[in-house]
């Protein structure tokens, strides 16, 4: 980035994009693609990790930071998403200064986030700080579905008043609703004592396998949270515990998807940045706090009416679909051309519907349960 002052005094920052950059890129992902399928190929633990599908994400990632104008759209999304955040500044793009190869945006000032004797000089509190991003990357990924991927110290700056500018926009990441609402479970799980639960979280989210050995995961994931849970950042070497986590991750042939794979990079960038500011700041205990406010949200009439309305179309779904299904399952059983093959991949969407029906008939008669008492309860407040 270079610092400009546009014709009217404006103090901006511009980035401009090197010739010959693009080409270079895209010269060096067919590369990255050409040596993922051969390692795949060559090795079935490699195959099972899926490096082409980690290739592929990362590519389309690098693409979208050579597009300035991608860019200069993310920084106006998040603008407008942190708009009545007032600890939270997102530079203003300048749009008549902007292009695919040029991007301006309006200068943020401040110290850099990592430089701690200018912070305690200007007597910023850290500790502040440190809670002002767990709440921004945490709003980004549970609420917004939509984060800044590249967390470095030097995107972003601290004012006196220990507001964040945040710059940089290039990287960024997406998940959906529905690997939202799996995420707030998977904090909530992993944050209590539960093994089932956190076992159910690893297969929801694709990171352990239907075929894995269930006793073995809860006991090598218990004997793993009781090596490291409840000590500090400080406590733990590093080494060992990455070893610890590649091999358990190995011998359980976990894979952690591609659309996950950078939430994750994220995340621990996060942990770095408030654990710098400051070491006794407990991020995962943050992310269980807000994962439990998010979860209570989720139980809000709104939402219980949306998931009701939801499940009563997949129900008039499958009563239009199922006389048709029935009839062909006949027919074929009458010719002796019914075959059943046993394949769990098969029934996951099925099962995934089933399951979401259920959850939407739990839904319906708690939100009923609720409007009932309600009801006796302003009944008997008449009455008095």
């Amino acid at each position: 980035m270079h610092a400009a002052t546009l014709l009217d005094g404006t103090e901006v920052a511009v980035k401009v994009r090197r010739p010959g950059v693009v080409e270079r890129i895209r010269e060096d992902l067919e590369i990255l693609r050409t040596l993922a399928a051969a390692a795949s190929r060559r090795s079935r633990l490699l195959a099972e990790y899926d490096l082409v599908a980690l290739v592929e994400e990362f590519a389309h990632t690098l693409r979208g930071e050579t597009d300035y104008l991608h860019e200069a759209r993310h920084a106006e999304r998040f603008r407008m998403a942190f708009a009545s955040t007032p600890w939270l500044r997102v530079p203003r793009v300048v749009w008549e200064a902007t292009s695919e190869r040029v991007l301006t945006l309006e200068r943020i000032m401040g110290v850099k986030i990592d430089d701690l004797d200018t912070l305690d000089a200007h007597g910023i509190d850290r500790r502040a700080v440190a809670e002002r991003v767990a709440a921004m990357v945490l709003t980004m990924v549970l609420r917004d579905g939509f984060f800044h991927a590249d967390p470095h110290p030097g995107n972003f700056f601290v004012a006196d008043d220990a507001s964040i500018g945040m710059v940089d926009f290039g990287m960024v990441g997406r998940i959906d609703q529905r690997l939202q609402d799996q995420l707030v479970w998977a904090l909530l799980a992993f944050s209590g004592g539960d093994l089932e639960r956190q076992v159910d979280v690893l297969l929801e989210l694709g990171i352990a396998r239907p075929r894995v050995e269930r006793e073995a995961l809860r006991r090598d994931l218990a004997q793993l949270r009781s090596r490291y849970a409840g000590r500090s950042l400080g406590e733990i070497q590093v080494r060992q515990a990455v070893g610890d986590g590649i091999a358990f991750a190995r011998r359980h042939r976990l894979q952690l998807p591609a659309n996950l794979a950078l939430l994750a990079k994220t995340l621990a960038m996060h942990e770095g940045l408030v654990r710098r500011l400051d070491p006794d700041f407990d991020l995962s205990s943050a992310m269980a706090s807000y994962s439990r406010r998010v979860s209570l949200r989720q139980l809000s009439p709104g939402v219980l009416g949306r998931w009701a309305g939801q499940g009563a179309l997949d129900w008039g779904r499958l009563a239009l679909e199922l006389p048709q299904q029935l009839r062909r399952l006949m027919s074929l059983a009458e010719r002796g051309d019914l075959e059943i093959g046993m394949r769990p991949s098969s029934f996951e969407p099925v099962l995934r519907r089933a399951e979401r029906m259920v959850r939407m008939l739990i839904i319906g008669i708690v939100a009923a349960a609720a409007i009932v008492a309600a009801a006796v309860v302003f009944a008997a407040l008449a009455h008095h």
